[in-house]
C-alpha cells in the first residue's frame, strides 16, 4: 500500500511554460504572450449594417474580420474558432452568415460536408 504522505513526482513540476530560442544569446527564454486583436481598418458602414441585422450577425462579422487578419486573405475558410469568437453555436453562425450574405456584406461558397469559404466584401452605404 502506498504511503499517503508521498506525493506524485509530477506534481512538483509546476506550470508548463512556452520557450523560444534567442539567437543573439544562444539560449532559451520564456515566450512573450501577445494579445490577439482585430486588424483594421474595418469600415464603419460595414459594421453598422452588420450590427443592425438580426441574431448574431454583428459578432460573427467581427469574427470574420479577425480571421481575415489572421489568415491574411480576403477569402477565408471558416473554422470552429468563429463559434468561439462570436460566442454562439454552429447553427447561430450559419444563420448569421445567411443574414450577412443577404445584406451584401459577405460572399459564401458552400460545399457539402465541408466548412464554408467566406469572402468579406467591400461595402458602401452611398
Amino acid at each position: 500500500m502506498r504511503n499517503q504522505s508521498q506525493t506524485h513526482p509530477d506534481r512538483d513540476i509546476g506550470p508548463v511554460e512556452d520557450l523560444i530560442f534567442n539567437r543573439r544569446t544562444g539560449s532559451y527564454g520564456p515566450k512573450k504572450r501577445v494579445s490577439k486583436f482585430i486588424k483594421g481598418p474595418i469600415p464603419f458602414d460595414w459594421m453598422a449594417k452588420a450590427n443592425a441585422l438580426p441574431g448574431k450577425a454583428g459578432p460573427v462579422g467581427l469574427g470574420l474580420w479577425f480571421l481575415e487578419g489572421v489568415q491574411r486573405k480576403r477569402a477565408i475558410k471558416l473554422t470552429g474558432e468563429i463559434e468561439i469568437l462570436a460566442g454562439c453555436e454552429r447553427k447561430a453562425v450559419a444563420n448569421a452568415l445567411k443574414e450577412l450574405e443577404q445584406a451584401g456584406l459577405i460572399a459564401v461558397t458552400r460545399h457539402k460536408g465541408a466548412r464554408p469559404m467566406v469572402e468579406v466584401l467591400e461595402f458602401s452605404a452611398f
